[in-house]
């Protein structure tokens, strides 16, 4: 199963086929782990011959950037798979304001090493944190439905 969504900041880096630095511990979560589909967009994906070639990549990676398009997420429950987009856009985010910041204050920003990023990607997964996220996701829904909704 998948999950697919279209968030702003992983559209606009999709339009450059990059695959962002890690510039913060939570894009860790991700570190080693997102690739770009390598094709120009070519408008909707609904054959077997546009959708085998992501369905590749998707068994190295469980980030999948589309260019000019999204982005997919695979693996686990519908949770890791949620979260892994969330962080995503936080990643793609993340990237866009210290490239602009680089740029206005005219230094050069300096990712986590990659190597780093994934050992604490590593250590994360043992810790069970993707879980945890979608916990608190959860348990935040649930408080805005009580505060929108009033008591069930």
């Amino acid at each position: 199963m998948l999950v697919h969504a279209h968030p702003r900041s992983v559209v606009t880096i999709s339009a450059f086929r990059i695959v962002p630095d890690i510039y913060d511990q939570e894009s860790c979560f991700l570190a080693g782990d997102i690739a770009v589909y390598d094709e120009d967009y070519e408008g909707l994906v609904s054959t077997e011959e546009r959708i085998s070639p992501m369905a590749d990549v998707l068994r190295t990676a469980r980030s999948l950037i589309l260019p000019n398009h999204g982005a997919l997420t695979s693996g686990g429950a519908v949770g890791s798979r949620t979260i892994r987009m969330i962080l995503l856009e936080n990643l793609a985010r993340r990237y866009l304001e210290v490239t602009r910041a680089a740029t206005a204050i005219k230094d050069p920003p300096r990712p986590v090493d990659p190597r780093t990023a994934i050992a604490t990607r590593k250590e994360l997964e043992g810790l069970g944190a993707e879980r945890l996220l979608w916990q608190d996701y959860i348990e935040r829904l649930d408080l805005a439905d009580v505060k929108a909704f009033g008591q069930g």
